[in-house]
C-alpha cells in the first residue's frame, strides 16, 4: 500500500477548521491552508506538520492563559498575549469550552503526528483476501491454487490445520502477529489437474488439508443450455442462439481430433457469447453469431497443436456447412452463405474498386465492421469526399500481396 496522503491531509484540515482558533482570536494562515491540502513529498508534509505544530501550540498557551482568567478571574501575566482578543467574557465561552477545545486539540496533535508518520513512509502493511476473511469469518476462494508459487502455497500450511493460525512475520513493527480465523472461516480452492497446460500437483502436504471433489467437464446439453441462456442479453432471440451454440458445439466435439476438441471449451463459448453480445446491436443476433465462430474457433483452429491444416480442413468445413444451414432458416440460402463467407474473411476485392467506406455519420471501417473516426480524419474526409460513399474516405492498398495471400 503507498503512503496514506488522503489522513494527513484530513488531519491538517481538522486542525485547521477546530473551534479553538476562532475562540482564541487566531486566524490560519491561508498559505498554511492551501499546503497542507496539496502536501505530497515527505519535506512538503513534514513543513506543514511543523507549521501547523507551531500555530497550535500558540492556541493551546492561549487556551491555557485564558482557562487561569476564568478560574481566577485576574489579568493575564503573559506579555504577549492579547487578552483583549479572546472573547473570554461572554457567557458561552465556560472553562468547561475551553478545556474541551484544548483537548480536542492534543489528540489533534497526536492524529497529525502519527498521520504524518504514515504519510512520509514509502509503503505501509495493508491486509490482503487471506487475512481479511480470517478476521471476519468469512468464505475465502483461491482460483487456479495450483498455479501459486510453492512459497505462497506452504504459507496455506498453518491455516488449514486445526488451529487456523497464520503469523504475519512480514508485517514488521513490535513482533509478528499471529492471526486466527474466526468462526465461519473457510477455504475453497479450485484448480484444473496437475500437468495439464502445464499445471503441477500439489504437495501432499496441502494436498491433505482438502477434501477433494472431482468435478467433470460439462456434458449435459440442458445445463449447458442455461448457461448459455443466462449470459446471452438479447432475451428475444436468447433460446435460438444458445440452441445455435449447442448444435455447433455438439458436431465440433464428436468429430474434432481428440487433441482439438478443446479449442471449443465452455469458455470460450461464454466469449462467443460476449461477441454476440457486443455486436448484435449492429450486425443482428445472427450474423454475430457467425462472425463470432470465426472470431473465437475457426480462424485459428490448430494453432499450436501440431495438426496439418489439410487433417482439420473437412472439420472447417463441415462446421461452416452447419453455420450456413442455421443461418438459412432465418435469411435464406443466398444470404446465409455470403454472411457466412463474410465472417471467413472472403473480401471480394474488384481491381479499383475500394473495399473500405466512409459511412455518412463519420465511421470507418470494412462492412459490416466500423470505428468512429478522429475529429481531425473525420474533418479531412468531409472535406475531400463531401459525398461519403464506398470510394471515399482514407485510401488503403487492400492489393498489397501481404493483404491478399
Amino acid at each position: 500500500m503507498f503512503r496514506d496522503l488522503a489522513a494527513f491531509r484530513a488531519t491538517a484540515h481538522d486542525l485547521l477548521t477546530s473551534p479553538a482558533w476562532q475562540i482564541t482570536g487566531h486566524t490560519p494562515a491561508a498559505a498554511l491552508t492551501a499546503a497542507a491540502a496539496e502536501a505530497a513529498s515527505p519535506v512538503e508534509i513534514e513543513e506543514v506538520q511543523q507549521a501547523l505544530l507551531s500555530n497550535i501550540t500558540t492556541i493551546q498557551t492561549t487556551l491555557k492563559t485564558a482557562i487561569q482568567i476564568k478560574q481566577q478571574g485576574t489579568s493575564s501575566s503573559e506579555p504577549n498575549l492579547n487578552t483583549a482578543a479572546i472573547p473570554i467574557t461572554a457567557a458561552d465561552v465556560t472553562v468547561d469550552k475551553l478545556q474541551k477545545q484544548l483537548d480536542q486539540l492534543s489528540a489533534g496533535v497526536a492524529a497529525l503526528r502519527n498521520a504524518a508518520a504514515a504519510a512520509r513512509a514509502p509503503f505501509g502493511w495493508e491486509d490482503g483476501p487471506l487475512v481479511v476473511a480470517m478476521r471476519r469469518g468469512e468464505l475465502l476462494l483461491v482460483d487456479e491454487l495450483n498455479l501459486a508459487e510453492d512459497a505462497v502455497l506452504e504459507r496455506l500450511n498453518s491455516v488449514l490445520e486445526p488451529g487456523r493460525s497464520l503469523t504475519l512475520a512480514e508485517k514488521g513493527g513490535g513482533g509478528a502477529e499471529v492471526v486466527v480465523g474466526r468462526e465461519g472461516f473457510q477455504v475453497l480452492a479450485t484448480m484444473n489437474p496437475g500437468g495439464d497446460f502445464g499445471k503441477k500437483e500439489l504437495s501432499p502436504a496441502l494436498s491433505n488439508r482438502f477434501t477433494q471433489i472431482w468435478v467433470p467437464a460439462i456434458t449435459d446439453e440442458a445445463e449447458l443450455q442455461t448457461i448459455l441462456e443466462s449470459r446471452l442479453a438479447a432475451a428475444a432471440t436468447k433460446t435460438l442462439i444458445s440452441r445455435h451454440l449447442l448444435d455447433f458445439w455438439k458436431l465440433f466435439v464428436s468429430q474434432a481430433p481428440p487433441t482439438a476438441r478443446g479449442g471449443l471449451s465452455v469458455r470460450d463459448l461464454l466469449a462467443w457469447v460476449g461477441f454476440i453480445n457486443t455486436t448484435a446491436h449492429e450486425l443482428g443476433p445472427l450474423n454475430a453469431y457467425a462472425h463470432g465462430a470465426y472470431l473465437t474457433l475457426l480462424d485459428g483452429l490448430g494453432l499450436g497443436l501440431g495438426i496439418l491444416a489439410g487433417v482439420l480442413a473437412p472439420l472447417k468445413q463441415r462446421c461452416r456447412s452447419l453455420l450456413q444451414q442455421q443461418l438459412a432458416a432465418a435469411e435464406g440460402g443466398g444470404a446465409a452463405a455470403a454472411v457466412v463467407a463474410q465472417a471467413a474473411g472472403e473480401l471480394q476485392l474488384d481491381a479499383g474498386q475500394p473495399v473500405d467506406e466512409v459511412t455518412a455519420d463519420g465511421r470507418w471501417g470494412i462492412r459490416p465492421f466500423y470505428i468512429p473516426m478522429g475529429s481531425k480524419a473525420a474533418a479531412a474526409a468531409a472535406a475531400r469526399y463531401p459525398n461519403p460513399s464506398s470510394s471515399s474516405g482514407p485510401r488503403f492498398n487492400w492489393q498489397a500481396p501481404t493483404t491478399c495471400r
